[in-house]
């Protein structure tokens, strides 16, 4: 499972008149694509955010990363950046979820969650965890991270084009 994603912002600023690299979105692909190649899973599950606003040609890269997978199930939990109408989602071959979903002992959620959902052990996204690290010569670098507790984990945001909330 990874989260947050968030193909689509590039050209989404882009439009807006804010200069991004294109080639963001190549690596966010191809670092997707290494993950299957290695660990070839039976299904990967995206925690929300896979994309990031309105349709735009970045899209596109979706169902062809798709096709290319065929022994991959691909499934999106729906995040609140995933806002396009769902048949964009079911014609790339995305099996989706809209809120939780629950896999002993597991729950599923894009956004963190303040219960214990009926005893499961929460797994979810959204917040873009990240650790502010210093040396001695006034260096400092963000990078992202994992945030695991005792009853909830929140997965870095995988997408190269997101901010981070240090923790």
């Amino acid at each position: 499972m990874i989260s947050d994603v968030h193909l689509g912002k590039g050209s989404h600023f882009r439009k807006h008149g804010i200069a991004v690299p294109y080639q963001i979105l190549e690596q966010n692909i191809q670092n997707i694509q290494t993950l299957l190649d290695y660990f070839q899973p039976q299904e990967l599950l995206f925690l929300g955010d896979l994309f990031h606003s309105n349709y735009n040609h970045e899209w596109e890269f979706i169902p062809k990363l798709i096709q290319a997978n065929t022994e991959t199930q691909f499934s999106l939990l729906l995040g609140n950046h995933d806002i396009l109408p769902e048949h964009h989602y079911e014609k790339a071959g995305l099996q989706l979820y809209k809120n939780q979903l629950i896999i002993a002992p597991f729950c599923f959620s894009h956004e963190p969650l303040a219960d214990q959902a009926l005893g499961h052990y929460i797994i979810a996204g959204h917040v873009h965890p990240g650790v502010q690290l210093k040396g001695a010569g006034r260096q400092r670098v963000v990078l992202p991270c994992f945030y695991i507790g005792v009853q909830q984990a929140i997965l870095p945001a995988f997408g190269r084009f997101t901010g981070k909330y240090k923790i």
